[in-house]
């Protein structure tokens, strides 16, 4: 039944958002409910999923598939949860996180996804954060497409101006840009919100990545 609850939750909470985020349904959604309406509905339903999700995840029964080595918890915990913590947050500060890559929240989300898949080898583990990720790369791919289908100049930039990976050359602003700069501010709250979860991380959740580290 936890398996269920889990795909069911992810699959009802990815479609729910993939819909949403196709802009002539959501403006006939909009439309028909109004803003207010919408944006509850929304809510209520996104929590239902993912409470769904949550609920099988720590129902489940663990069922061991690969037990992570030292080398690479070193690399989730050091090398791709920074750049993904960073990433997660810095685009709550500031839109020219986009010129790190294109969608700094969704690729943060699906670097947290995967790279917990990476050093956790559980079924549970696997169905719950490997298909969260799976909807973060979805997201973006399917954002790319409203806006190349899109007549609006700006979506056109918007396209031209970023990318999913990084480029030294687009930190330096022109006048055509459509992104503000990017500033140390949002990395600087990032990385330490980082070295926050990596030191609390084992009194919130229970793991504690150094602790892991020194037992492989």
């Amino acid at each position: 039944m936890a398996i269920y609850m889990i795909i069911g939750g992810i699959v009802l909470f990815s479609l729910l958002h993939l819909v949403t985020a196709t802009r002539d349904l959501r403006t006939a959604i909009v439309g028909r409910l109004g803003e207010l309406q919408y944006k509850g509905l929304f809510s209520f339903v996104s929590l239902v999923a993912f409470g769904m999700a949550v609920y099988g995840y720590t129902k489940g029964s663990y069922v061991e598939y690969w037990a992570a080595g030292s080398i690479l918890i070193l690399l989730q915990s050091f090398v791709l949860m920074p750049v993904a913590i960073i990433l997660l947050v810095s685009s709550y500060v500031t839109k020219g996180t986009q010129r790190l890559t294109r969608h700094p929240m969704l690729m943060g989300v699906t670097i947290v996804c995967f790279s917990h898949v990476l050093v956790n080898g559980d079924l549970i583990f696997i169905l719950f954060f490997g298909g969260l990720g799976i909807y973060a790369v979805l997201a973006m791919i399917w954002s790319d497409h409203q806006r190349r289908i899109s007549k609006d100049l700006q979506d056109k930039l918007f396209l031209a101006q970023t990318a999913y990976l990084p480029s030294l050359k687009r930190l330096h602003q022109s006048n055509e840009d459509v992104l503000p700069r990017l500033g140390a501010l949002g990395p600087a709250i990032g990385a330490v919100s980082y070295g926050l979860a990596i030191t609390y991380h084992g009194q919130l959740l229970g793991v504690s990545p150094l602790s892991s580290l020194l037992a492989s």
